[in-house]
């Protein structure tokens, strides 16, 4: 299996194999929401290696939204462009196939695959060479050293 056979919303990350692939899983009412104004700069400054998907998720109570909702909201207050998947789980039993994969193959701080926080970040390098976790708390200057 390879992340660009799974199926996520109307996005086909097959056409992203020889790109990196930063997924982060979002909420309009999390405190870290301000991250996205980062990332969207890291989106474009990186736009011709770098494909950015947000991934909102409600599994901790912070998404007030739904899909089209959001995506205005980001853009309005963040001038957010990459694309967004619908909503998803990323913990528990209904956890949407991409974050099993990510989670199994990149793991947390203490070797969990469990997501603590809205903004936890996991950069694909082109043709699935490696994926690196990041904390909600990492900041994109970072993930651009991973690079």
């Amino acid at each position: 299996m390879s992340i660009y056979n799974i199926k996520i919303s109307d996005i086909d990350l097959s056409q992203y194999i020889d790109k990196y692939i930063l997924f982060v899983n979002i909420a309009d009412q999390c405190g870290l929401s301000g991250q996205l104004k980062q990332i969207q700069e890291f989106y474009v400054q990186n736009k011709k290696n770098v494909m950015v998907i947000g991934c909102p998720s409600n599994d901790f109570k912070q998404l007030s939204i739904q899909k089209k909702d959001l995506e205005e909201w980001c853009s309005k207050h963040h001038r957010v462009t990459f694309p967004m998947t619908d909503p998803i789980r990323v913990n528990g039993v209904e956890t949407h196939k991409l974050y099993t994969y990510l989670k199994s193959r990149a793991l947390g701080l203490f070797g969990q695959e469990y997501i603590f926080w809205n903004f936890t970040k996991f950069l694909v390098f082109p043709n699935e060479e490696r994926i690196v976790r990041f904390s909600p708390i990492t900041g994109v200057n970072k993930i651009l050293r991973s690079k």
